[in-house]
């Protein structure tokens, strides 16, 4: 499911908004080869690039294409017997911040429900939220 969220600094809250725009947040939960073929498109990535964040077993890296940048991370999650990892997949492009996974994703959520919201248009420590344990 695609979500689009737009955050200024002196916001008390992420507003949903109806299409990307510069300095928001996209958020793709439940991906699927739609919702790569649409980012690709939107910043003018391969699908090749972008199909990674689909994979349950990817391993965690750093890649450079252009001027984006593709952090592929694994956070702990809770399943039904016990603790396993899941993947998130953080696009940083010049317009947006990307969060992308194949399931629902606690630590999204997690944001998503903060009383403090950080704002989105500052992609860089909105990272820094979003990965820290």
């Amino acid at each position: 499911m695609r979500k689009f969220y737009y955050c200024e600094e002196n916001d008390s809250a992420f507003t949903t908004v109806d299409q990307p725009q510069t300095g928001s947040w996209i958020h793709i939960d439940n991906a699927n080869e739609d919702d790569i073929k649409y980012l690709a498109q939107l910043l003018t990535l391969t699908t090749e690039d972008v199909d990674d964040a689909l994979d349950l077993q990817e391993i965690p890296r750093i890649e450079h294409e252009d001027d984006k940048i593709l952090i592929f991370v694994r956070n702990p999650a809770e399943r039904y017997e016990g603790m396993y990892t899941q993947p998130l997949t953080i696009i940083l492009a010049n317009d947006y911040l990307v969060t992308i996974t194949p399931a629902t994703n606690q630590i999204v959520d997690k944001m998503l429900s903060m009383k403090s919201k950080y704002a989105t248009t500052q992609r860089s420590k909105f990272l820094l939220v979003l990965v820290e344990p």
